[in-house]
């Protein structure tokens, strides 16, 4: 994020697209995470705004933002409306929803509440998010909370130049936040760790705790594309795949078994794999 050269290909939100899906940001296994889960917020210079906290569109309307979602390159929130009452009290819609672009926001929650203070009273407080979001706490008031999705594997390699193998358990993560042809870039792939001894296994629990940690106290950066300060957590969206280094992790035969598929029954000794009943 510091580099200059990537921050400006970065994105955080989730991308909705109506063409063929052709990034990680447009798939829907970044919808399965909650908004709360995802980039929290959105800042527009020394404005910013969080889910589940009130701001103002341009129209004067005041909205409570659920999410962050890229429509048609563009960033939009679905809302909530929120109206005032004769006695100035907030009350919160929930039947009334709208998707507006985040670029209509005008006043966010600081602004209103220098605007209302103490007086800012909800109908049926019961129904309403705290305010300010919690998360705000992990940050300073001048700062952005990020969200990066990375994809760590883990595989073996030999540590020797010589053609001797000397096995060493390798473990290496990619940036999903950028594009594709970046990701295929060998630039773009991050070394973790590497042992001749810890299996990948050992490895991806310390590298799981650290991702945990990020969660109550995110990791502080400079952000080469806003040039300020920011802090980010870590998600790891990948799942649990199909392929011969996870089947030996999960000490699993793999492909020399009899019955190698674990979804289907084929399969049979060496000599009725080559019949043609079953050979395929």
């Amino acid at each position: 994020m510091a580099n200059p050269l990537v921050a400006p290909h970065l994105h955080f939100y989730p991308e909705e697209t109506q063409g063929p899906i052709s990034e990680t940001f447009q798939a829907e296994r970044w919808m399965e995470y909650t908004p709360s889960q995802l980039t929290p917020m959105y800042s527009h210079g020394n404005k910013r705004w969080w889910i589940e906290e009130v701001g103002q569109l341009h129209d004067g309307r005041y909205v409570l933002p659920h999410t962050w979602i890229v429509w048609n390159r563009v960033l939009t929130t679905d809302v909530s409306i929120v109206t005032r009452t004769e006695d100035g009290c907030c009350k919160l819609e929930d039947s009334i929803e709208e998707t507006v672009d985040a670029a209509n926001l005008k006043l966010d929650f600081n602004d209103i509440w220098a605007q209302f203070g103490d007086e800012q009273t909800w109908v049926d407080d019961h129904a309403v998010p705290a305010m300010p979001n919690p998360m705000r706490k992990l940050i300073d008031d001048d700062e952005d909370l990020l969200v990066l999705m990375v994809s760590p594997w883990a595989d073996d390699v030999s540590g020797n130049h010589s053609k001797q193998y000397n096995k060493h358990m390798n473990m290496c993560t990619g940036n999903s936040c950028l594009p594709g042809r970046l990701l295929q870039q060998e630039f773009h792939v991050h070394y973790i760790s590497t042992s001749p001894h810890a299996t990948s296994a050992k490895q991806f629990a310390t590298f799981h705790n650290h991702v945990k940690s990020m969660e109550t106290e995110p990791v502080k950066c400079f952000n080469a594309a806003t040039k300020r300060t920011c802090h980010f957590i870590i998600r790891t969206p990948g799942l649990p795949a199909d392929n011969p280094q996870q089947s030996e992790e999960a000490s699993h035969m793999g492909s020399n078994a009899n019955y190698p598929c674990r979804k289907c029954h084929w399969g049979g000794s060496k000599k009725e794999k080559e019949t043609v009943k079953v050979y395929h």
